[in-house]
Protein backbone atom coordinates (compact mmCIF):
# COMPACT_ATOMS: atom_id res chain seq x y z
CA UNK A 1 0.00 0.00 0.00
CA UNK A 2 1.27 3.46 -0.81
CA UNK A 3 0.92 6.27 1.70
CA UNK A 4 -1.13 8.22 -0.82
CA UNK A 5 -3.92 5.66 -0.61
CA UNK A 6 -5.09 6.50 2.91
CA UNK A 7 -8.23 8.54 3.41
CA UNK A 8 -10.13 9.67 6.47
CA UNK A 9 -13.85 8.89 6.52
CA UNK A 10 -16.23 10.56 8.96
CA UNK A 11 -19.53 9.21 10.28
CA UNK A 12 -21.73 11.31 12.56
CA UNK A 13 -24.56 10.07 14.74
CA UNK A 14 -26.88 12.89 15.70
CA UNK A 15 -30.04 13.04 17.68
CA UNK A 16 -31.72 14.15 20.86
CA UNK A 17 -29.85 11.73 23.06
CA UNK A 18 -28.71 13.39 26.23
CA UNK A 19 -24.96 13.62 26.50
CA UNK A 20 -23.08 13.46 29.72
CA UNK A 21 -19.89 15.50 29.92
CA UNK A 22 -16.73 13.43 29.70
CA UNK A 23 -15.67 12.35 33.16
CA UNK A 24 -11.93 12.67 32.88
CA UNK A 25 -9.41 14.38 35.05
CA UNK A 26 -8.61 17.91 33.96
CA UNK A 27 -5.28 17.33 32.28
CA UNK A 28 -3.52 19.83 30.05
CA UNK A 29 -2.96 18.71 26.45
CA UNK A 30 0.56 17.46 25.76
CA UNK A 31 3.17 19.65 24.09
CA UNK A 32 2.97 19.92 20.30
CA UNK A 33 6.11 17.82 19.81
CA UNK A 34 4.90 15.01 22.11
CA UNK A 35 3.62 12.05 20.13
CA UNK A 36 3.99 9.49 22.89
CA UNK A 37 1.29 10.74 25.28
CA UNK A 38 -2.31 9.84 24.55
CA UNK A 39 -4.77 12.56 25.45
CA UNK A 40 -8.46 11.67 25.18
CA UNK A 41 -9.77 15.24 25.33
CA UNK A 42 -12.42 16.92 27.46
CA UNK A 43 -15.48 17.18 25.16
CA UNK A 44 -18.90 15.56 25.44
CA UNK A 45 -18.97 13.80 22.03
CA UNK A 46 -17.58 10.26 22.24
CA UNK A 47 -15.47 9.89 19.10
CA UNK A 48 -14.12 6.51 18.05
CA UNK A 49 -11.03 6.64 15.81
CA UNK A 50 -10.29 3.42 13.87
CA UNK A 51 -7.09 2.72 11.94
CA UNK A 52 -8.04 0.43 9.04
CA UNK A 53 -5.01 1.56 7.00
CA UNK A 54 -1.94 -0.61 6.49
CA UNK A 55 0.34 1.43 8.77
CA UNK A 56 0.52 2.32 12.43
CA UNK A 57 0.17 6.04 13.04
CA UNK A 58 -0.06 8.81 15.61
CA UNK A 59 -3.11 11.05 15.19
CA UNK A 60 -3.57 14.59 16.51
CA UNK A 61 -6.96 16.29 16.44
CA UNK A 62 -6.59 20.07 16.60
CA UNK A 63 -9.06 22.81 17.33
CA UNK A 64 -7.43 25.97 16.03
CA UNK A 65 -3.85 25.86 17.29
CA UNK A 66 -4.69 23.72 20.33
CA UNK A 67 -4.44 19.94 20.55
CA UNK A 68 -7.96 18.71 21.37
CA UNK A 69 -6.95 15.02 21.54
CA UNK A 70 -4.23 12.68 20.32
CA UNK A 71 -3.71 8.94 20.17
CA UNK A 72 -1.34 6.32 18.85
CA UNK A 73 -3.12 3.80 16.65
CA UNK A 74 -1.62 0.45 15.75
CA UNK A 75 -2.85 -1.62 12.83
CA UNK A 76 -6.60 -2.29 13.14
CA UNK A 77 -6.67 -0.43 16.46
CA UNK A 78 -9.36 1.91 17.77
CA UNK A 79 -9.35 4.62 20.44
CA UNK A 80 -12.19 6.59 22.00
CA UNK A 81 -11.61 10.35 22.25
CA UNK A 82 -13.83 13.04 23.78
CA UNK A 83 -14.35 16.06 21.53
CA UNK A 84 -16.64 19.07 21.88
CA UNK A 85 -18.90 20.29 19.07
CA UNK A 86 -16.98 22.59 16.72
CA UNK A 87 -14.40 22.60 13.89
CA UNK A 88 -11.30 20.36 13.85
CA UNK A 89 -8.30 19.48 11.70
CA UNK A 90 -6.48 16.13 11.80
CA UNK A 91 -2.73 15.64 11.54
CA UNK A 92 -0.84 12.39 11.64
CA UNK A 93 2.60 10.87 11.76
CA UNK A 94 2.89 7.62 9.82
CA UNK A 95 6.01 5.52 10.38
CA UNK A 96 7.37 2.98 7.90
CA UNK A 97 10.44 1.35 9.40
CA UNK A 98 12.67 4.25 10.45
CA UNK A 99 11.06 6.77 8.06
CA UNK A 100 8.48 9.19 9.48
CA UNK A 101 5.97 10.97 7.24
CA UNK A 102 3.67 13.76 8.40
CA UNK A 103 0.25 14.62 6.94
CA UNK A 104 -2.69 16.94 7.44
CA UNK A 105 -6.01 15.20 7.01
CA UNK A 106 -9.34 16.76 6.18
CA UNK A 107 -11.03 19.17 8.49
CA UNK A 108 -14.42 18.36 9.96
CA UNK A 109 -17.07 20.00 12.10
CA UNK A 110 -18.98 18.28 14.89
CA UNK A 111 -22.54 19.69 14.89
CA UNK A 112 -23.97 20.75 18.26
CA UNK A 113 -26.57 17.95 18.19
CA UNK A 114 -24.01 15.14 17.74
CA UNK A 115 -24.06 12.42 20.39
CA UNK A 116 -21.41 10.09 18.91
CA UNK A 117 -18.99 10.13 15.99
CA UNK A 118 -16.73 7.63 14.20
CA UNK A 119 -13.57 8.49 12.26
CA UNK A 120 -12.03 5.75 10.13
CA UNK A 121 -8.68 5.76 8.33
CA UNK A 122 -8.76 3.32 5.45
CA UNK A 123 -7.31 2.48 2.07
CA UNK A 124 -8.85 4.56 -0.73
CA UNK A 125 -8.30 5.20 -4.45
CA UNK A 126 -7.50 8.86 -3.85
CA UNK A 127 -5.99 10.39 -0.75
CA UNK A 128 -7.33 13.36 1.15
CA UNK A 129 -4.07 13.70 3.10
CA UNK A 130 -1.64 16.57 2.47
CA UNK A 131 2.08 16.06 3.22
CA UNK A 132 3.39 18.51 5.83
CA UNK A 133 6.77 19.04 7.49
CA UNK A 134 7.70 17.74 10.93
CA UNK A 135 7.99 21.39 12.05
CA UNK A 136 4.40 22.09 11.00
CA UNK A 137 3.24 18.91 12.76
CA UNK A 138 4.97 20.03 15.97
CA UNK A 139 3.68 23.59 16.10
Amino acid sequence: MKLTTIALLLMFFTGCASRQPARTALVAPPAANDWTTEYIGQGSVKTTITNAAASALFLKVRSGEATAAQAELGLNASRDLNLAPGPYVTEMKITHGSKENFYRGPGFVIPSNTARMNLRLQVARHTNLVPISRKEFER
